[in-house]
């Protein structure tokens, strides 16, 4: 742009607040060609994960200028509806991520790959877009290895459905500090089943 002598610029914003300017984004949007809005799809606002994580995100959008546009989905969905999607890139949003309450793998709308994005605490079934995940591995293993520490030899295991991101990868970090210490995997005492 043009530079302007402080002189001159002191003077647009004396005369801005005498009238009662309002900064106006929608213009601002149109002539540089950016929002600055970042959109966040999840499936369960109420959450307390979903919360912290919106508010994360948001805290970090302002303080880089940007504001959050919050759209939900469809709980607990593998392949998510475009709806929200759509939604959002109608709003011409700068940036995405997809925030689900449940460690799970996802089938994204082709949408989502024309802009930077991210989702967290899931990942792209096409592992195209980057991820934020858990390192479930590691949970099973360091809760494992603190019972082991403690003493205990015979130690149990109560897990999500075994088809869920989050089981396998916290059962291989049982069996792994099992392993580790000598201690025989007993399949009596692992139970698999619905966390609700």
């Amino acid at each position: 742009g043009a530079a302007i002598s402080d002189e001159t610029a002191a003077r647009v914003r004396s005369a801005a607040a005498e009238l009662g300017y309002r900064y106006n984004a929608a213009a601002r949007a149109l002539a540089l060609s950016r929002t600055h809005l970042v959109g966040v799809v999840t499936d369960v606002v109420t959450s307390p994960f979903a919360g912290d994580a919106i508010l994360g995100a948001q805290a970090r959008a302002w303080a880089s200028g940007l504001q959050v546009l919050i759209a939900t989905s469809v709980e607990h969905q593998r392949t998510l509806e475009p709806a929200p999607f759509d939604m959002l890139m109608g709003r011409q949003i700068d940036g995405l991520a997809v925030i689900m309450t449940t460690h799970s793998r996802l089938d994204l709308p082709d949408s989502v790959r024309s802009l930077p994005a991210v989702v967290v605490n899931c990942v792209d079934e096409d592992g195209i877009v980057p991820a934020v995940v858990p390192d479930e591995e590691a949970g099973g293993r360091e809760a494992t290895e603190h019972l082991i520490a403690a003493g205990h030899r015979r130690i149990a295991m109560i897990n999500l459905e075994s088809d869920r991101i989050a089981a396998v990868d916290r059962r291989a970090g049982y069996e792994t500090a099992l392993r580790n210490a000598g201690i025989e995997l007993d399949p009596v005492l692992v139970h698999e089943g619905p966390a609700d």
